[in-house]
């Protein structure tokens, strides 16, 4: 039974150490130098992809958002991002078509040697490297096979289209730019003049040649044969087109014209994948990863420019295309119906194309983790044994700076404990004196003072200490000073008065919250943003007693234009005409128009994506320009606000992290931003402040 019992071990032993040697292999971490990883999956499957054959290599698309990347953990670039096969071992080229660490955007394309069909497979993606001697990544361009002779991203801002692959097919035209489309930036074609491309070997034609275009096209409108795009010689010739939104091929060769058979069209304003490949037989064109029309024939012999988005030279019965492009490529192969259809759902924005590439949580590198901290703590030994006398003078400068800030730590922790506790029994005291105020005796200034005589003189020391006996103070000195007016003290207060001694009191209470703060901005960001800033309970006033304009300090060099004249202000790019003037700007057609900030963010909690985009980029400004303020200033608090700040619950996560990014050299985590407790009354409130600062309570006749 003994020796049973033990063979049986054994025997489990052996098994779980069979299954677990292998398991541990694939999931060894590739590199030590690399802290953060992250394991991602292509789905080919049925609620994916749906891939019923195998597309081979293939470059896949890889969408980088706040949900599904920590950003923070990787360089500002993302230089350091590396994708490694399953294997562990071979690194996967990738190209970077944009990365933005500020809104935590990025599209990233990865090549894929051998995609299955219906399988799921893993890579995973590592970054976190801070060394300075990092290895570097591959080549960008060998993220597209040797067949890719063509790939426009549309990236540029005010040059021509360039070429991702090695072959350097840049355009020579130089078209407008579309913001936000489909994967980053695109192209804007304006039914006007085509985009060149020139001829070269990489482009050049063959008769019959294999042939594989590809793109993502949004029309304007649906036009006559607006040409996408186009090639020439002679009486040859090629145009891909949209007939009325119905996509077609034309192809003429030696005074033989053939043309596809019509098919559904596309939607005017929306974007669809377009593709046509030619196998020197059949020329086919998929709509949306599905084969839509095919005519037998194949591509002329061309070695002339490209146009892209109409004809070098307008022809009768054509168009030039209107709308937008994005993703333009060209193979000189004719790929799979299985290679097209994962492009156009790994590109989309549909469910499927989300589940068809994944990204799976962060994992950190607990064995890199703990070296580091060894490593850490030799160097500070190798520090120690090595330092000159003046380095000891600097580590002892520091140790008494560290003392100093903790006797000031402490001195302020039991300055607040005192507060606290004065508080307390203030509040204790009160709740019994405001059931019964005939206790007080309004003659008697002292007996008002110290709450009709209660609690022996340590307890009087304490509630002296309170914030809220100050204002109690000014408020009983208020209703005092009015009521000596009235000989009799028959006629009570007038409703004048009563707003008067609030307004005294909302007064108190700020001073009372610039004393515990040892420095405060408020802002108001409303038609405009404007503010002031209180340094040690004071407010500030620069030379000749000029107040600082913190809503213009430029944020964006070469921004709008704002009307104090410069370009890119904090108030041109965040107040709520900003936010306006942006929406009215970029809405869609048949948008809602003369939205104003309220109605966009009303829109945004309905979840209207467009609305949503305004209150994203408001919150990206708004942060931009409060990282600013306490990069500069470090205040405690940041009181926010005028209308816009109503609906600061839509901007908040988005400021505290743009926040988060910018402020790397100060404590900003100990600035705390707060919407004004005033709230509309808080302009009113500081012109009794100021009138009361200046002309004393005895000039009063209310």
């Amino acid at each position: 039974m003994q020796q049973r019992s033990t063979l049986t071990l054994l025997l489990r032993l052996c098994l779980a150490c069979a299954f677990a040697s292998p398991l541990h292999a694939a999931d060894a971490w590739w590199n030590r130098s690399w802290t953060q990883r992250q394991l991602l999956t292509i789905d080919t499957g049925a609620n994916a992809a749906d891939l019923t054959e195998a597309p081979g290599g293939a470059t896949v698309l890889l969408r980088l958002s706040e949900g599904n990347f920590h950003f923070a953990s990787a360089r500002d670039n993302g230089s350091d991002l590396r994708f490694v096969a399953a294997d562990g071992k071979t690194v996967l080229p990738h190209q970077i078509e944009s990365y933005d660490s500020l809104m935590n955007e990025a599209s990233i394309w990865v090549h894929l040697p051998d995609v299955k069909a219906a399988a799921k497979e893993t890579f995973y993606a590592y970054y976190g490297n801070t060394e300075v001697a990092m290895p570097a990544a591959p080549t960008p361009t060998d993220a597209w096979d040797g067949d890719t002779v063509l790939v426009y991203h549309f990236g540029g801002r005010g040059s021509a289209p360039a070429d991702a692959t090695a072959n350097g097919n840049k355009a020579e035209t130089v078209g407008m730019s579309a913001e936000g489309s489909l994967i980053g930036s695109g192209l804007k074609l304006a039914g006007t003049a085509p985009i060149t491309i020139p001829s070269s070997d990489s482009l050049a034609w063959e008769q019959n040649q294999p042939l594989t275009v590809a793109t993502w096209i949004k029309p304007a409108a649906l036009q006559d044969n607006a040409v996408i795009l186009s090639r020439a010689d002679g009486n040859s010739s090629f145009r891909l087109l949209l007939d009325q939104g119905v996509p077609a091929v034309e192809i003429t060769s030696e005074g033989s014209r053939i043309r596809s058979k019509p098919g559904e069209p596309v939607a005017a304003g929306k974007w669809s994948h377009l593709a046509l490949v030619a196998d020197g037989k059949t020329l086919r064109l998929f709509l949306n990863g599905a084969l839509h029309a095919s005519v037998e024939g194949g591509l002329p012999a061309l070695t002339t420019p490209l146009s892209l988005g109409g004809l070098p030279t307008a022809a009768a019965g054509t168009s030039a295309c209107a709308g937008e492009i994005d993703e333009f490529s060209i193979s000189r192969i004719a790929r799979a119906a299985a290679w097209v259809r994962l492009a156009a759902v790994n590109q989309g924005t549909s469910d499927a194309g989300q589940r068809t590439l994944s990204l799976g949580a962060a994992e950190g590198d607990s064995g890199k983790g703990q070296s580091k901290f060894m490593e850490h703590l030799s160097l500070f030994k190798d520090i120690a044994g090595n330092m000159m006398f003046d380095g000891w003078i600097a580590v002892g400068t520091c140790c008494v700076m560290i003392l100093v800030g903790w006797g000031v730590a402490i001195r302020k922790f039991i300055y607040l404990g005192s507060i606290d506790k004065g508080t307390k029994v203030f509040l204790r005291e009160w709740k019994s004196l405001s059931t019964d105020l005939t206790a007080l005796n309004p003659e008697d200034d002292s007996n008002v003072g110290s709450l009709g005589g209660r609690g022996d003189e340590s307890e009087q020391t304490l509630i002296r200490q309170s914030p809220l006996f100050h204002i109690y103070q000014i408020g009983s000195e208020e209703i005092r000073h009015r009521l000596d007016k009235d000989n009799n003290r028959v006629q009570g207060l007038s409703g004048r008065s009563i707003q008067a001694i609030r307004a005294s009191l909302d007064a108190g209470l700020v001073h009372e919250s610039h004393r515990l703060s040892d420095g405060l901005i408020y802002l108001t960001i409303s038609t405009g943003i404007g503010g002031g800033i209180i340094l040690d309970g004071k407010l500030y006033r620069g030379v000749s007693g000029s107040h600082p304009e913190v809503g213009h300090h430029i944020i964006e060099p070469g921004g709008p234009k704002c009307f104090c004249g410069a370009s890119g202000c904090w108030e041109s790019l965040a107040s709520g005409p900003a936010m306006a003037r942006w929406m009215k700007l970029n809405a869609p057609p048949g948008y809602p128009e003369n939205l104003d900030a309220s109605s966009i963010c009303a829109l945004a909690v309905q979840g209207d994506q467009q609305a949503q985009r305004a209150v994203e980029r408001e919150g990206f400004y708004l942060g931009i320009g409060l990282a600013n303020l306490i990069d500069i200033f470090s205040p405690e608090v940041i009181a926010l606000g005028g209308g816009v700040m109503k609906s600061w619950d839509l901007f908040e996560q988005k400021v505290h992290q743009v926040i988060r990014q910018s402020c790397g050299l100060v404590p900003f985590e100990k600035t705390r931003l707060a919407r004004s407790e005033l709230g509309v009354d808080t302009g009113l409130v500081g012109a009794a402040c100021t009138w009361l600062h200046r002309y004393g309570r005895e000039q009063l006749t209310i």
